[in-house]
């Protein structure tokens, strides 16, 4: 499955293997398996590859010191002292939403 199944399937659709696509190939490719909407039943396998590899990368992008720049994490910041909480008015944070476990 994965990388086996798209080189099979561009071999399958278009007589040659996939990276030998021109780039609106390749796209025409893998928009089914990106939009569900798209997909036929014969990209069932290329599908499931598709989306853990799309997660796969965008867990690592957003893991990385790129990627929390990106979402300016506030991991990333230093503070000379602690700031203070914006909340001051209610300490307790009882405007909060409770939690259950």
């Amino acid at each position: 499955m994965g990388l086996g199944w798209l080189n099979a399937r561009s071999e399958q659709i278009n007589g040659k293997g996939f990276v030998e696509l021109t780039s609106d190939q390749q796209n025409s490719l893998l928009t089914p398996l990106a939009y569900k909407n798209k997909t036929s039943p014969a990209d069932g396998d290329g599908r499931k590859s598709f989306l853990l590899m799309r997660n796969y990368t965008l867990t690592g992008f957003y893991t990385s010191e790129i990627g929390y720049k990106d979402l300016d994490n506030p991991a990333l910041k230093f503070y000379s002292e602690i700031p203070d909480c914006p909340h001051k008015e209610d300490p307790e944070h009882k405007h909060l939403p409770q939690t259950h476990s």
